[in-house]
């Protein structure tokens, strides 16, 4: 028998099928373009019948907040994208297949190839079809389809890759992957939202219950809705902006995401609405070939991290594999501690072993690593192609060191979606995962409901 919508299924009786459908991640939204759960999902934070609605709410956001594009780059703009471009199902904050662009879904070989159906009668925001052939395009103009899905595993709980994706009809998408999967949870990833024809603009035409509108600033997103409904300015806050600024005065913004603790207790404080939303980024050391790889450091080592290091709401990284690198080919170079420049997370931890590198007597778990040295290393700064070239690149990055005589970057904070699994090339380097982050959702006011996702990101359901 074929395995069909492995959603949620444990549901009284009293409930007729076509909600039972639904709630199994089976039946259609009860409204295209876009997810509208019940209102008894407890993933939904809901609108207040009483609150006054403005014309337009204003949703604050870690910035930068760049272009959208798919697949986005920074976690603002995943805000954005995911409000644009609407993936074929999405995983909702307790772990629950729910349906999105498609009304249902099921395997019939083991699980290695899968097929969704999409609901019927959708359409871009440019007017254009929104069929199978169109999702099977937009994953290839991205790079998530039909060789791999950008070389990394979305599908991190299976530990399988999406190999081929076709369109066996108007309606049915059809998807490959390398290895059966009990679930197709990857495919609910921010980057496997669908696209339409590119504009004139290159921008692909939007899925979502959201346009694009025009913006008169950078860092600024409007987006309209497609049909009625309130207008959403996205806001991107630059990384040494304090968010409390944004909920404070006459007009607060009425959606903050925020993962700084400070701005989170101020909220809390002042009586607004604070919601955790689920652990979704976890903080790597990762240390290039040929040093001696960092050990794990001791609970109480990764306690003291997650708590002292960093500004924001943190714990130890719960994910026990890394990438074990290989041994020290030679003396320790003169190196410092990468890490990406808008990554406020990021710059704490780096800085943080930047200081216990310069120690006397470093950490167990730093020493070999670090050798024998008079300093410490520097914590540097770069931008995200750079970090990159860092971590993965066969050129060193050389950049100043405390002495000004230039030194190669033999360390770097990397974060990554704690879902996402992690590749471990031969002879590559050592990864050692220390923290994971989570985000708060904070709302001023209740003019904006919204969907939370187990990835840690929203959707946004404005009033009408």
């Amino acid at each position: 028998m074929p395995r069909r919508c492995r959603g949620r299924r444990r549901i009284g009786r009293t409930v007729g099928s076509t909600l039972l459908a639904w709630l199994a991640g089976c039946g259609p939204p009860a409204q295209p373009n876009g997810p509208s759960p019940l209102a008894s999902d407890g993933c939904r934070l809901p609108t207040s019948p009483t609150a006054v609605v403005p014309d337009t709410v204003v949703v604050v956001v870690p910035g930068p907040l760049g272009s959208p594009s798919l697949p986005p780059d920074s976690d603002a703009d995943r805000v954005v994208a995911r409000q644009l471009y609407l993936p074929l199902i999405r995983v909702d904050c307790r772990g629950e297949l729910r349906s999105s662009l498609a009304g249902r879904w099921w395997s019939d070989s083991g699980g290695r190839v899968w097929r969704f159906e999409l609901i019927e009668g959708l359409r871009f925001a440019d007017g254009s079809a929104l069929d199978a052939a169109a999702v099977v395009a937009s994953w290839r103009r991205t790079g998530f389809a039909g060789g791999g899905v950008g070389g990394g595993r979305l599908d991190a709980v299976e530990d399988a890759t999406v190999l081929s994706a076709s369109a066996l009809d108007a309606r049915t998408v059809r998807v490959g992957y390398s290895a059966p999967v009990a679930s197709p949870r990857g495919l609910a990833d921010v980057r496997m939202g669908v696209g339409g024809p590119p504009g004139p603009d290159g921008r692909p035409a939007e899925s979502g219950r959201f346009r694009l509108g025009p913006s008169r600033s950078d860092g600024v997103a409007i987006l309209e809705p497609r049909t009625a409904g309130t207008v959403v300015r996205v806001v991107g806050l630059p990384p040494n902006a304090d968010p409390r600024d944004r909920l404070a005065g006459t007009r607060p913004a009425d959606v903050l995401l925020t993962r700084d603790l400070a701005t989170i207790r101020f909220a809390a404080a002042r009586g607004f609405e604070v919601t955790p939303l689920p652990w979704d980024r976890t903080y790597d050391l990762v240390t290039a070939p040929g040093l001696t790889p960092p050990t794990a450091p001791a609970a109480a080592e990764l306690e003291a991290l997650a708590a002292l290091a960093v500004r924001a709401d943190a714990r130890p990284a719960t994910a026990s594999s890394g990438c074990p690198g290989s041994s020290a080919a030679g003396p320790t170079p003169r190196g410092g501690v990468a890490y990406r420049s808008d990554d406020p997370i990021g710059r704490d931890l780096a800085e943080r072993i930047a200081a216990l590198t310069g120690l006397a007597a470093p950490p167990r778990w730093l020493a070999a690593t670090v050798g024998a040295r008079s300093a410490g290393w520097p914590a540097v700064p770069l931008t995200a192609a750079a970090l990159e070239r860092a971590v993965t690149g066969s050129t060193p990055v050389t950049v100043p060191d405390r002495a000004g005589t230039g030194s190669t970057t033999t360390a770097a904070i990397v974060s990554r979606a704690s879902a996402t699994a992690v590749a471990c090339p031969a002879a590559g380097p050592a990864r050692l995962p220390l923290i994971e982050s989570r985000a708060t959702v904070i709302r001023t006011a209740t003019p904006v409901g919204l969907l939370l996702e187990a990835d840690g990101g929203i959707w946004l359901e404005p009033r009408p």
